[in-house]
């Protein structure tokens, strides 16, 4: 389990669970949630996120959404 901090220059907008098994396949998911959380925060739309590890909370990585 993995928790996505969506960013925007840096700064969080919204952070949500992903149910993904491996960092993998949640990078994946949130890339593909990208657009979907744009529409929501109209002016403020997330130009990356932070992939954390929800059991150590430890940073995965940053991955840019451009």
């Amino acid at each position: 389990m993995f928790e996505v901090e969506w960013l925007c220059d840096g700064q969080p907008v919204e952070r949500e669970t992903s149910l993904a098994r491996t960092a993998a396949e949640a990078v994946t998911r949130a890339k593909a949630r990208a657009a979907e959380i744009a529409t929501r925060f109209p002016g403020r739309e997330p130009d990356s996120f932070r992939l954390i590890d929800a059991g150590s909370k430890r940073e995965v990585g940053v991955y840019s959404l451009r």
